[in-house]
């Protein structure tokens, strides 16, 4: 079972009006939208879909926006903007606050549910930023074309999301 993360994308239309009306922010239905498609390409194509989540300045990756990948033991398989992190097994990162993150995505691919979804949010270190950047990851649940390796998906945003009567209000998501 993997995770994927990605970029911000303009609409492919897999999500439902009905499916995005819980959004508040256009930006935030954008990404949610984002990661089903990459979802839905990962469930056609498997890893390949990889070569099309690493293409620079693409529907997939541009400015904040990107795809990454873990199997559900934590083992990240696909990361195009830390390289150094595929086939590193990181089930206990956490990040400066104490949130387990990749956990908190692989937590999601481990539902019993085919298309499970859900938000995993935390602080992060940027090399490019003097202090930390709050990130909201929307992950959900891919199957594979062979049905083996099960997979979620998500993207993330710089900014802090805020969460309001059950709403999500961020302005990004990951796919894991």
């Amino acid at each position: 079972m993997a995770c994927v993360a990605f970029v911000y994308l303009p609409r492919i239309a897999h999500a439902t009006e009905a499916d995005l009306s819980i959004y508040t922010y256009e930006d935030t239905k954008q990404l949610v939208t984002l990661v089903n498609d990459a979802a839905a390409l990962m469930a056609r194509k498997g890893e390949a879909a990889f070569a099309d989540f690493q293409e620079p300045r693409s529907y997939w990756r541009h400015g904040d926006h990107y795809i990454f990948v873990y199997v559900v033991d934590g083992t990240c398989v696909f990361q195009p903007e830390e390289p150094e992190l595929v086939g590193r097994n990181l089930i206990d990162l956490r990040d400066i606050g104490g949130r387990q993150i990749t956990r908190g995505i692989t937590d999601i691919a481990r539902r019993a549910e085919p298309d499970a979804t859900g938000w995993v949010f935390y602080l992060w270190e940027d090399r490019a930023r003097l202090s930390p950047s709050w990130k909201a990851a929307y992950v959900r649940k891919v199957v594979a074309p062979d049905h083996k390796v099960m997979r979620s998906a998500a993207a993330s945003s710089i900014q802090r999301p805020s969460v309001s009567s059950s709403r999500i209000t961020s302005t990004g998501l990951s796919i894991c």
